[in-house]
């Protein structure tokens, strides 16, 4: 028998520059002002990105320049605990009723709220021969999610739904620049697969998809906490080792970021409430790798 706090000391030696190499895969939080999902064309991919408006609140600092992009997994946006209300209205897309709690993102600014907006300026127009097509291909998450815009009391114009009946694309021009409410009926994290579909001067068709991930607070369970026994300690440690890099069912599992795998995000969550058992014996013989990983979220906890 080995001691596992030895172990840990041993190994994390071994893969400090890993650590330090892989801390910055961890994402960002997103709280407040206006960002765009916006369109980028390049290099024959057409894609998804964040494109962030001056002022907009990204780990706690005010993003000092317009149009500062980042990729889509390197946020999450979060939806702030006071966000809650109880739905005055039945909207049948999002499966609620009067009264029931729904969590929601305005589409225009509220102090201590992401302003999410959907942009094409950055494509050419003469690139393009008609509108752009967008989608939503997958939600996965504790609730439901939907995008709409409102046109009156209780009155509702519906598109994007994880709801399948309720659940349907639209079109934007190139140039275009809109903002919808966003709903969820679960606190979570959500990951939220968009497509969109253009086709070239020429009729050759593109198409891009990416992942958006959002936080709805307050997080029903401790993140990193798999086993749920209310402490994230080597028991989860080790549910994540057994997982990494593997498709997985669901929280349970180790994936708390609700994407359908253990990844290094998950890690890194589980890293943000680590409480390890001091002198846990674990039997021989020791896999590295499985040694590595624990090391690296012990780790990358450090290095923030």
């Amino acid at each position: 028998m080995l001691d596992r706090t030895y172990l840990r000391a041993t190994i994390g030696v071994l893969v400090c520059g890993l650590a330090a190499a892989t801390a910055s895969a961890q994402p960002w939080d997103y709280t407040e002002g206006h960002v765009d999902k916006a369109l980028r064309y390049e290099h024959g991919q057409l894609r998804w990105v964040y494109m962030f408006d001056s002022g907009a609140v990204l780990d706690g600092t005010p993003v000092p320049s317009a149009g500062t992009i980042f990729e889509t997994d390197q946020v999450v946006t979060v939806v702030p605990e006071f966000r809650e209300i109880a739905s005055p209205f039945d909207i049948p897309f999002l499966g609620v009723q009067v009264d029931d709690p729904i969590w929601t993102l305005p589409p225009n600014f509220v102090p201590g709220v992401p302003e999410l907006g959907f942009d094409t300026g950055n494509l050419v127009a003469t690139d393009w021969s008609g509108k752009m097509t967008l989608s939503l291909e997958s939600v996965s998450g504790p609730g439901e999610f939907a995008i709409w815009q409102t046109t009156g009391p209780g009155q509702f114009v519906h598109y994007w739904s994880s709801l399948e009946p309720y659940n349907t694309p639209f079109e934007a021009f190139v140039p275009d620049h809109t903002h919808f409410s966003m709903g969820f009926t679960a606190p979570g994290y959500y990951q939220v697969e968009l497509k969109v579909l253009g086709t070239l001067v020429g009729g050759q068709e593109i198409s891009g998809i990416n992942t958006f991930t959002f936080r709805v607070e307050p997080v029903p369970f401790l993140p990193g906490d798999a086993n749920l026994d209310g402490v994230v300690d080597d028991l989860d440690l080790a549910i994540v080792q057994a997982n990494f890099g593997q498709l997985v069912s669901g929280w349970s599992d180790g994936d708390f970021t609700g994407d359908g795998r253990v990844s290094l995000r998950d890690a890194f969550i589980l890293s943000e409430n680590y409480s390890p058992i001091s002198m846990t014996m674990i039997p021989e013989p020791v896999s590295l790798a499985v040694l590595g990983l624990g090391a690296l979220v012990l780790m990358g906890r450090s290095v923030r």
